[in-house]
């Protein structure tokens, strides 16, 4: 995460896709908003998962995907940060 912050001036021109909808992915969500990224996906296995984590995040335009959308997402995206089994 700080290594992205440090490559790049403004966040908010930057793609983000977050993997997983864990407590790491709950904290690197809130660091990419706080640092003013606004354009971040979350990919989880369930959409369940997703929305729960976005529910913690509701002023936030997060985009919601399940699995079968990852490499779509991924391969739009600037930056991924996996957070799968950090929980």
């Amino acid at each position: 995460m700080e290594l992205a912050c440090l490559k790049v001036q403004n966040l908010a021109t930057c793609r983000v896709a977050v993997l997983g909808a864990g407590k790491m992915s709950r904290l690197v969500v809130q660091h990419l908003l706080s640092k003013g990224a606004n354009q971040i996906c979350i990919v989880n296995r369930s959409l369940k998962g997703a929305q729960e984590l976005a529910q913690q995040f509701k002023d936030a335009d997060l985009k919601l995907h399940t699995l079968t959308d990852m490499m779509q997402v991924i391969s739009t995206s600037d930056y991924h940060f996996y957070c799968y089994g950090c929980n």
